[in-house]
């Protein structure tokens, strides 16, 4: 066992009642609530937004015990598939209460979490924010009154310990100017980072000159852009049986974004420009990388493609024993390691063993770069 703690990421904080305060003052109704046992099939508290299509449950609202499940069947990640369905995750969202699982929305009762895991400082990603997202094309800005309500809040949760708890607040990509808007008011208050969409949509690329006054601000301020898997999922692929997702877990939608911005010459305008994967896995990374290694002056850049992913890139993982086995490749200086908590797929309060496996073989220097060192370096952290 390593003799440092660990940097997670990419966690999550969990959204209450309390987070959407602010945006219910301007919406009222319309805003989005919590409702209780919404159906004789549903159990628990449900986030609910009224004509919520993009909503994963593919009703107008979602689960909020299921972004905890991880905290009872997590720890071997076996919450992101099997757990999910399973008797125990059952009886667990028929009997949740917040109070009895405060560490995702109370922060110092996630400050213990952290400790018992043996994490240090955790990034901070939304969760159910994430499927909300979509509605931004249907109303864009009634999705960013939400998104400033949870910013707001979530920047609040932050507070309590700064240097530990580094949240990302939420950007609105269908509105520019307020995006730019948003990205300074926040980094003023100290947000060393920001979500926005995973994908655009169909029509648009992240390449478009359009996006480029969005890509200053976040290169001017030294911040990166974190592109989270199911947020905005515009370019997600669907597939005919439900079952394939559980082995292809959309990394074409990120490879879309990232191809997107390079061939669009956004890294030849904005080379400082950092923009994360965020839970995407890594095992495919390399291989990207080493089929993009050629340099074609036709495509008018200044780079080989894999240089842009060497130079602007990073990628998080939680559990993947084989993308950690082609760091001496590529990734000792990009990949950056996650526990995911409270979601299913964590590995808390296991990480510290479960680390130890991944990187076995693996030289230390490596596993310290990867667990800790890179998002140091990334987020200007000061420990």
């Amino acid at each position: 066992m390593a003799d440092y703690k660990l940097i997670s990421a990419d966690s999550h904080v969990n959204e209450v009642a309390a987070t959407w305060e602010r945006v219910r003052r301007q919406y009222g109704e319309r805003a989005p609530e919590l409702v209780w046992n919404p159906s004789a099939k549903e159990y628990g508290p449900y986030l609910k937004i009224r004509d919520w299509e993009t909503s994963p449950e593919g009703k107008d609202r979602e689960s909020c015990a299921m972004e905890f499940v991880g905290m009872v069947i997590g720890g071997l990640g076996i919450g992101s598939v099997v757990g999910r369905s399973s008797e125990r995750a059952s009886e667990f969202l028929k009997n949740f209460r917040f109070e009895d699982w405060p560490g995702p929305w109370e922060p110092n009762a996630r400050l213990k979490d952290m400790d018992r895991d043996g994490v240090e400082v955790d990034i901070l990603y939304a969760s159910h924010l994430r499927h909300v997202y979509g509605l931004s094309i249907k109303d864009e800005p009634f999705f960013r009154a939400i998104a400033q309500s949870y910013n707001d809040w979530l920047m609040e949760y932050c507070s309590v310990a700064p240097n530990r708890l580094v949240g990302l607040p939420v950007l609105s990509i269908l509105n520019i100017d307020g995006a730019v808007e948003d990205l300074a008011f926040y980094a003023k208050q100290g947000a060393k980072g920001f979500m926005i969409a995973s994908s655009t949509p169909i029509g648009m690329t992240y390449g478009e000159s359009k996006f480029d006054r969005l890509w200053a601000s976040a290169q001017d301020a030294d911040v990166p852009l974190c592109l989270h898997t199911t947020t905005g999922a515009w370019k997600k692929a669907k597939f005919h049986h439900p079952r394939i997702r559980t082995f292809i877990r959309g990394e074409g939608e990120i490879q879309t974004s990232l191809l997107e911005m390079i061939y669009g010459g956004v890294f030849d305008r904005f080379p400082r420009l950092k923009i994360v994967a965020a839970e995407w896995d890594i095992g495919w990374v390399a291989h990207m990388v080493a089929k993009l290694k050629d340099h074609d002056p036709k495509t008018g850049l200044k780079l080989a493609p894999s240089d842009y992913l060497r130079r602007n890139i990073w990628f998080t993982f939680e559990n993947d024993r084989a993308g950690v086995l082609t760091t001496p490749l590529y990734g000792a200086d990009r990949f950056l390691w996650a526990s995911d908590y409270p979601h299913g797929a964590t590995t808390w309060p296991d990480s510290q063993a479960i680390v130890d496996q991944q990187f076995e073989g693996i030289s230390e220097e490596t596993k310290r770069k990867v667990t800790r060192q890179n998002a140091i370096d990334l987020y200007n952290l000061a420990l």
